[in-house]
């Protein structure tokens, strides 16, 4: 089972509209065999990388936003043909902040991004952390997937 963050360009303003890009690119969320009749939690873990380059040395601000894919952002789902399991995403270890768009009590990525006059900066990178809970025991057997839409939004 695999969780597939789909990257996409956000938006830019003022000055670094002009001067600067930046770029976000994920890992995917691999979560291996899932056995629903377990009682343990299968998790797993995953990379949000931003780059940004241009010619001046800036501070960007950033936020990195996490959409729905087939569920909504605090009840996702992978999905098998009409069959689905229940997952999250988080931003830490513990399983505690749910990671999202900012609604339903979830939390954005967000931080900032220095550019140096070579464009060489190294970026910033985020970990999160997925888990399906245990017994989901309905859940026929299966390839489960989700596509998760991914946006960059940097000032």
């Amino acid at each position: 089972m695999a969780v597939l963050v789909a990257s996409s360009a956000g938006s830019a303003h003022a000055l670094c509209a002009l001067l600067c890009t930046c770029t976000v690119a994920t890992t995917s969320l691999q979560f291996g065999v899932y056995n629903p009749l377990t009682y343990g939690d299968v998790s797993s873990t995953a990379k949000v990388q931003v780059k940004c380059g241009g010619v001046l040395g800036l501070l960007i601000p950033l936020t990195v936003y996490l959409g729905a894919g087939n569920g909504t952002v605090s009840n996702r789902r992978l999905s098998s043909g009409t069959a689905s399991l229940s997952y999250g995403l988080y931003a830490d270890p513990n399983f505690t902040v749910p990671l999202g768009d900012g609604t339903g009590g979830t939390v954005v990525i967000s931080g900032s991004v220095d550019i140096d006059l070579l464009g060489l900066s190294p970026g910033l990178e985020y970990t999160m952390f997925g888990r399906i809970p245990a017994r989901q025991v309905t859940t026929p057997p299966g390839v489960y997937v989700d596509v998760v839409p991914v946006v960059l939004e940097f000032f």
